[in-house]
């Protein structure tokens, strides 16, 4: 049966098959090949001018995008067939795929669009790239390394495909981690030296200033016996009887010095006594348990004897006593067995002889002065502090030759000297302490009081 002549009537414009496959194909986007060009295929080209005559192959109309433009690149002049071209309706013939003998491409970022993401996912260029048959598909990796890089962990490998029609969705990566190892330990070592350096250089710091220190301590440790004897007398000159009567304070600074002194000594004595092995022999622990007995008697009687000698009233004598007398008595001893004397067990012995002999007698001097007249007061004072200044003298400049005594039996004899002068000495300070403590609180009647008495028969 013959079709009707409404088959040759034109096709109205607004009609979806309006367009034919060639003007179709032409306003798609262009395509890539290896070399990075874009070129269409050759059906297009033939095809893409309209020829007269024939109202299907006109030129699309204004509603519809116009053609991208060709970009020019460094491989424009090489010649290049696409392996498989769509089939032509006017071509039957197909052709045989030729393989390109472009040049590599140069090294950028076109050259590897599978390892960097791209940057607008929506554009046609990164559609088409994904598109094309000779490159391979866009793979973004992204490593995960593990929190601890020093254990043997595997690391973990996710991969994400990426869509053309789906967008790209970035995630930064994490600012604690880094994408290589070796990097991430070098940071680390690299702080580690750097807390080390800083670590270092406190520690530097610290023992330059111990050392700047430890002179200024030592010359004040020296001259603290000059100055807990001479201190006092000098407040003796300078203030009068009544001063002393009206003010307990000022008793208390006169006295303090000088006690605080003698405790201080006696207890660091006591420390480094103590700190040592207690010895085996019967004779040698029986020293050990005795020397240790009368280091710690001597540091409770400094410290306790420096408020019942405040509280109590100076008169005229008292004034002079307490100020020159008792510093010249608690001063020595513990000047020289501090410094004179090496007392670690089964090491016992005497550091230097002359000036430590000089200071003892002057001592027991003072103790028969003071007993015999009230007018030879000031003389204690003088000796004491004369000696100790020569000793110190002695020390720094070498005034006298340090010789040890050529017996044991004379070294011996100067350490049992001190001591009995030592003992005596607090003794006497500490009978003082209690009469004084009686005399205000009547502390004796009420013991007798508190303890039971004896029933009467």
């Amino acid at each position: 049966m013959p079709r009707p002549a409404s088959h040759l009537a034109p096709m109205p414009s607004d009609h979806p098959d309006f367009r034919s496959k060639s003007a179709r194909l032409r306003c798609q986007p262009p395509r890539t090949n290896n070399c990075g060009t874009f070129k269409q295929p050759p059906s297009v080209a033939a095809t893409s001018r309209p020829k007269p005559g024939n109202p299907f192959l006109q030129p699309p109309t204004k509603g519809t995008p116009p053609p991208k433009k060709k970009k020019k690149n460094h491989t424009e002049g090489c010649h290049t067939h696409e392996a498989n071209p769509e089939p032509n309706t006017k071509h039957t013939e197909t052709e045989p795929p030729i393989i390109s003998h472009c040049p590599p491409p140069h090294p950028g970022p076109t050259a590897t669009p599978n390892l960097l993401p791209c940057p607008n996912p929506t554009s046609s260029f990164c559609q088409n790239t994904r598109d094309s048959p000779s490159l391979p598909p866009n793979v973004q990796t992204w490593s995960i390394f593990p929190k601890h890089p020093s254990k043997d962990v595997t690391a973990q490998v996710k991969s994400q495909s990426v869509s053309h029609r789906a967008p790209i969705t970035y995630q930064p990566p994490r600012p604690t981690t880094t994408s290589n190892p070796r990097i991430s330990q070098s940071y680390h070592m690299k702080s580690i030296s750097s807390y080390l350096s800083f670590a270092h250089m406190n520690i530097t710091h610290t023992t330059e200033q111990h050392a700047e220190n430890q002179p200024h301590w030592k010359t004040i440790l020296d001259i603290a016996p000059f100055v807990s004897i001479t201190f006092p007398a000098i407040m003796c000159l300078i203030f009068d009887e009544d001063s002393f009567e009206e003010s307990p304070f000022l008793r208390f600074i006169t006295l303090l010095l000088p006690f605080s002194y003698s405790a201080v000594q006696y207890a660091l004595l006591y420390t480094n006594w103590k700190s040592h092995n207690k010895p085996e022999p019967i004779l040698h622990t029986t020293l050990y348990y005795t020397l240790s007995l009368l280091l710690l008697a001597f540091t409770i009687i400094s410290i306790l004897s420096i408020i019942p000698f405040s509280l109590n009233e100076w008169d005229h004598a008292a004034s002079f006593f307490y100020p020159i007398v008792l510093p010249s008595f608690t001063v020595p001893p513990a000047y020289l067995l501090s410094s004179s004397y090496f007392l670690v067990p089964r090491q016992i012995r005497l550091t230097d002889t002359v000036i430590s002999i000089l200071i003892s007698v002057c001592s027991i001097v003072n103790v028969l002065l003071v007993f015999k007249e009230f007018n030879y007061y000031p003389y204690s004072a003088i000796i004491s502090s004369i000696s100790v200044l020569l000793q110190l003298l002695s020390e720094k400049h070498c005034l006298f030759k340090q010789s040890p005594p050529s017996t044991a039996s004379s070294r011996a004899a100067v350490l049992i000297l001190t001591l009995i002068l030592a003992v005596l000495v607090y003794t006497f300070l500490g009978y003082g302490a209690i009469y004084i403590l009686d005399d205000h609180f009547h502390l004796l009647g009420k013991m007798k009081s508190i303890l039971p008495s004896e029933p009467h028969q």
